[in-house]
């Protein structure tokens, strides 16, 4: 894996380190993901369907937005080109008059015979004059003629170049309808595997007992971080984490459904996060420069990523739509690292936030402005 690193370069050997502890790390949390999927039967597979299309979702909106990129893109493309065959069409029709005016004066003045008029002078110089004259006068005719000629050329290759950009904008929209109806088809999937998942848990005793399974499955999958990247440095030379508390923006706008700590709805579970509501696409923000940990689809939580940000403080983002970063990628303060979703079987769209040191959840309230 290659690492673009931010701040101080890493000696040769720190970066072999630092990769090596990364690769454990993904094997780690492969090998942990699969002990801790304690669900049977049926609803194995249910979270297996949930999984699997929450993944599709996400490839699905990451193939959407950059085709409507593309789009874009042509779309200024063609603009352009209609612009310059316009303004090309216009130089054509007035460097044809042109040619026109040209051609009618040199017409006018075969008709006084040239030659005759010539003949007819005493004195060399106004011959010589008359000589130089008309060689200037074809000579601005034939520049007429060849500017015409290049307007011409350059008209039809822009032509050329307009067809073949609508050829392409109608290759681009057919693939986009084709995207949006996988898009549609992995939603509905999700749909009915949420629902069968809920039908499957049933009564509330169930559901507090899923709630705590999945709350110690995230436990384990930030224990094993912990110990795998405990001795990892971070090649920053910004402030530290612990100096920007209180000055740190939200992840994303939007208002926040909880409060840190409170007891969540029908459950004697406590939050140890925020929930941000915000529209699906939103973009996810990191509060603070640091090095992605686990970028992944992980059970309740859905597209989740996690940023070790040294010192011991891990900041969580989850129920994305899409993840734009890999384990080992280095990110700074407020740069780009998913979009907002609903993904862990969720039925609102937002982004669950979570802050913690050594571990242990802290209130994001504290920390962030």
């Amino acid at each position: 894996m290659c690492l673009v690193l931010l701040g101080t370069p890493l000696a040769a050997d720190e970066l072999s380190d630092t990769e090596a502890k990364i690769s454990t790390l993904q094997k780690s949390i492969a090998a942990l993901k699969r002990s801790i999927d304690t669900f049977t039967g049926k609803q194995k597979r249910l979270k297996g369907e949930l999984r699997a299309a929450e993944q599709r979702i996400r490839t699905s909106l990451a193939e959407l937005k950059e085709t409507r990129a593309d789009l874009h893109s042509l779309e200024q493309t063609l603009a352009e080109l209609e612009s310059r065959a316009r303004e090309l069409e216009q130089q054509r029709l007035a460097q044809q008059e042109a040619i026109a005016v040209a051609l009618r004066a040199a017409y006018r003045q075969s008709k006084q015979n040239r030659l005759k008029l010539i003949l007819n002078q005493q004195n060399p110089a106004d011959v010589q004059r008359l000589l130089k004259y008309y060689d200037i006068m074809s000579q601005l005719r034939q520049d007429k003629i060849d500017r015409y000629l290049a307007t011409l050329a350059e008209l039809q290759n822009t032509k050329r170049e307009q067809l073949a950009a609508r050829a392409e904008q109608a290759r681009k929209t057919k693939r986009l309808e084709a995207q949006h109806a996988e898009l549609e088809l992995a939603q509905q999937e999700r749909r009915e595997a949420i629902s069968e998942l809920e039908q499957r848990i049933g009564d509330s005793a169930q559901k507090l007992a899923n709630q705590e399974l999945e709350r110690d499955k995230l436990q384990g999958l930030l224990d094993e971080i912990r110990r795998e990247m405990a001795d990892l440095q971070l090649p920053f030379e910004g402030q530290p984490f612990s100096a920007r508390k209180g000055s740190m923006a939200w992840p994303l706008a939007g208002k926040r459904l909880n409060a840190f700590g409170s007891r969540k709805p029908d459950s004697s579970l406590h939050w140890q996060g925020i929930v941000i509501q915000a529209e699906e696409g939103t973009d996810v923000r990191a509060i603070h420069e640091g090095r992605v940990v686990y970028a992944d689809w992980f059970s309740s939580q859905g597209l989740m990523v996690l940023i070790d940000h040294g010192e011991r403080y891990m900041s969580l983002y989850a129920h994305n739509a899409s993840i734009y970063k890999q384990t080992g990628d280095l990110v700074s303060a407020g740069e780009r690292i998913a979009s907002a979703g609903n993904s862990g079987g969720q039925t609102d769209t937002g982004l669950y936030f979570e802050i913690r040191r050594k571990g242990e959840p802290v209130d994001p309230a504290a920390w962030c402005r």
